[in-house]
């Protein structure tokens, strides 16, 4: 559960540099080895939400290269683009479409 709430928290800027201060990352790459593959995919996530925060990019740079962090990071991208598309299309609709009478046509 802490797990997931660290990787949650780390979406915020101001969460992931409490959590850096915190010294949780070094924690997050030893999780990356964790038999529990919950455990490591939460690890990954709050490590690709690291990266992406140029002040503490540096501190990650040793998995990069990890394949789970590749695959995390390709996940979360697709995410991310998905909401993008979404997020567009459902700002296409205006009120006329909501209360349309399907009806008349």
């Amino acid at each position: 559960m802490v797990a997931v709430a660290i990787a949650q928290f780390s979406y915020k800027k101001a969460g992931r540099l409490s959590l850096a201060d915190s010294g949780v990352i070094p924690i997050l790459i030893q999780t990356l080895e964790d038999e529990s593959g919950e455990l490591r995919e939460n690890a990954a996530e709050a490590l690709v939400n690291f990266s992406e925060d140029p002040l503490l990019g540096d501190r990650i740079s040793c998995v990069l290269d990890s394949p789970l962090f590749q695959n995390m990071l390709d996940r979360l991208m697709q995410i991310r683009a998905s909401d993008t598309r979404l997020n567009s299309s459902l700002r296409q609709f205006s009120v006329e479409h909501l209360t349309w009478d399907l009806s008349l046509t």
